[in-house]
């Protein structure tokens, strides 16, 4: 018998022993997706159709041009989201990482006044519970927070 069938079987029996395995509670009330706060953690918007698109984020030169297409851009309101933390500066290469960080910095803030109707720089959590009360009344989502 391998081992991970053994111990599969040894904690299904030790489960039954105890009589968990027979409590199974009837369906739960979902909240409507809706009523979800959703931020995206994992940061960045792009868009994956567009052959090496890698959006405003990493590669490019800090001091590039804008690179959030508006196919990134509705995508990114249609899936609902709140917030998007974006981290941006420098965090590896062969740039100098004050120089890379400030450019970057001023990037995004171009990206931002670029998207006003869609983008929303984040300095309190007021401002995530803002961008959803915005999105519940228009369907879209706007904040993106940048940290460096």
């Amino acid at each position: 018998m391998a081992r991970r069938t053994f111990l599969g079987t040894a904690a299904g029996l030790a489960l039954a022993a105890t009589g968990v395995v027979g409590r199974v509670r009837g369906p739960q009330a979902r909240r409507p997706q809706s009523d979800l706060l959703v931020i995206n953690m994992l940061g960045g918007i792009r868009n994956p159709n567009r052959r090496g698109s890698r959006g405003p984020f990493g590669g490019a030169p800090a001091d590039g041009p804008l690179t959030l297409d508006d196919r990134a851009l509705s995508d990114a309101l249609a899936s609902g989201t709140a917030a998007t933390n974006t981290t941006i500066g420098y965090v590896a290469g062969p740039q100098d990482p004050f120089e890379y960080s400030v450019a970057d910095v001023a990037r995004w803030n171009r990206i931002i006044r670029a998207h006003p109707e869609a983008l929303l720089k984040v300095w309190a959590a007021s401002d995530i519970e803002r961008a959803e009360r915005v999105k519940a009344r228009s369907g879209s989502s706007r904040a993106s927070r940048t940290r460096r």
